[in-house]
């Protein structure tokens, strides 16, 4: 007589609730990670792209050959904007782990 696996016991999992908060926070790790790498990402945009308009800028005034003004001005500005981006994204992101650490 075949015995199903529900009767018998086997096939159910049990999920205890250790390996389920190990889950969240497996996954949590990886958003953060996430959410890091884009701030990476888009500060090197910053900086990438408004230096190719200050390049640009240097090519229709023709002065690229002899002093490059423009994308020293793009470059020296993506950073800053850059990094005001990058201050206020990472204070932004911070404020639920501090209250994650508080409560615990």
């Amino acid at each position: 007589m075949p015995c199903s696996l529900a009767a018998s016991g086997r096939g159910m999992e049990t999920k205890e609730p250790h390996d389920e908060n190990k889950r969240t926070e497996s996954g949590r790790q990886r958003l953060d990670y996430g959410q890091l790498s884009g701030l990476g990402l888009e500060f090197c945009l910053s900086v990438a792209l408004i230096a190719a308009a200050g390049w640009w800028l240097d090519g229709l005034l023709g002065i690229r050959q002899s002093f490059p003004a423009g994308l020293l001005l793009g470059v020296f500005s993506g950073l800053a904007l850059g990094i005001y981006r990058l201050k206020l994204r990472l204070e932004e992101w911070e404020k639920p782990h501090k209250d994650e650490l508080k409560s615990k």
